[in-house]
């Protein structure tokens, strides 16, 4: 009994399993391959600016040198025999080893403005992996719509079937007593059939798209899921476009600023603090012959007052690239706006053919009803009642296609702005 009971509720929770779009787009934002990466971007531009900071750092070096020449200073002077004077002669070898220190003091500003340029780089690839990421989304709402719209078809062509059985059981009592032709009956039993192939058809297409939406979504779905069909609250038409694009050519124009910045920094002066102790000999006593330590520290300065242009032509170079990336902003916002447009246009137009929709669904189901009692009575021939029954199931599939496409309008036209479902 506690077996039965488990597989019931086990059978019950699946039945109950759901799944809304907006549930959907958190698991791509949690699951998809690349939501990751955003953290990953995060961590490299700690690394890239830890690593920018070590310039502030003294750069130390172990030097070591051993050197000979044939010939080295020497002090000749022509003095009298009598004046026993001996001038010191430096050694032609020369040995050293050195601990040298170097520390940048001032550096003109260049890795202030480098790490700038660090920072909008990642935020260029965040924009763009997010974009990515909506694009997943988009493709996400239409397969979830499909879906949707497949069960639909799936219960219209449910519903179909039944009356059928029931017309068919009907005729075949019928034909026993010799009321209808046999070919009455075969004509409904091929249309059966035909209905058959018509459900396994839409049931392979949608465990397919589920099976699809499970790999983008990242989620554990029932075979038997329940979409909830998402509740679109009308919005006032806008013309601002919230797209991740659009942020991204924002972020690579003020990076292409920075890099005029840096460009800029090529003219500015430079200081240095150095330092070196050594163990060697001569030093910087050329006469010395003995090993001994020496050190020196110095101060350097250096300032490219003039570098014939070049980086004024770098400045003019990154001036046009941000023009063409202001024409890109203005081409892709002109789309988006063009895009928006046609997805108004085609809501304003399938809200109106709905409505006729309606009342052409209501008048076949009474002509429909009408043909089947008919048929009952054997005043109208099989063919003429199936023709009226498929005009009844083509006109309520377009129903709900209709308003599955009107409410994939709007998703998109929403995504399209950049908004959130």
């Amino acid at each position: 009994m506690k077996f039965k009971f488990l597989i019931i509720f086990i059978f019950i929770g699946i039945n109950l399993a759901s799944l809304s779009l907006q549930e959907c787009f958190n698991g791509i934002d949690k699951n998809f391959p690349t939501s990751g990466n955003e953290e990953i971007y995060q961590k490299i531009l700690s690394e890239n600016q830890s690593e920018l900071n070590r310039n502030w750092l003294p750069q130390v070096f172990l030097t070591s040198m051993a050197n000979y020449s044939s010939e080295t200073t020497a002090i000749k002077l022509d003095l009298p025999p009598t004046m026993n004077v001996t001038f010191p002669e430096a050694d032609k070898d020369r040995e050293a080893i050195s601990l040298e220190a170097k520390q940048q003091i001032y550096d003109g500003g260049v890795t202030s403005i480098q790490k700038k340029l660090k920072e909008q780089e990642t935020e260029m690839k965040i924009y763009k992996n997010r974009s990515s990421l909506h694009q997943i989304k988009t493709l996400a709402a239409s397969l979830y719509l499909s879906i949707i719209l497949l069960e639909k078809t799936d219960n219209i062509l449910q519903i179909q079937s039944e009356n059928l059985q029931i017309t068919l059981k009907s005729m075949q009592a019928r034909f026993v007593e010799g009321l209808v032709e046999k070919n009455d009956v075969q004509a409904l039993e091929y249309e059966t059939l035909n209905l058959y192939d018509k459900i396994a058809e839409i049931g392979f297409n949608r465990n397919t798209a589920l099976t699809k939406l499970t790999k983008i979504c990242g989620l554990q779905l029932a075979e038997n899921v329940n979409l909830e069909i998402p509740q679109i609250n009308e919005q006032p038409a806008q013309r601002t476009f919230l797209r991740n694009e659009l942020l991204g050519l924002k972020a690579q124009s003020e990076l292409l600023d920075t890099q005029i910045q840096l460009s800029k920094t090529a003219l500015f002066p430079r200081l240095i603090a150095r330092g070196s102790y050594s163990l060697g000999k001569p030093g910087y006593d050329m006469f010395s012959t003995d090993y001994h330590t020496y050190y020196s520290a110095a101060l350097s300065f250096s300032w490219n007052i003039w570098d014939f242009g070049k980086s004024h032509k770098k400045r003019l170079t990154l001036a046009f690239q941000k023009k063409l990336l202001e024409n890109a902003e203005d081409e892709l916002v002109m789309n988006l706006e063009n895009q928006s447009d046609e997805f108004s246009e085609k809501i304003e137009f399938l809200k109106e053919k709905l409505n006729r929709t309606k009342i052409k669904v209501e008048l076949m189901e009474s002509i429909e009803k009408s043909f089947a009692a008919k048929l009952q009575e054997g005043t109208v021939s099989t063919d003429d009642y199936l023709m009226q029954s498929n005009k009844l199931m083509k006109i309520k599939t377009e129903q709900e296609q209709d308003k599955l496409n009107l409410l994939n309008a709007k998703i998109q036209q929403i995504l399209l702005r950049g908004g959130s479902i």
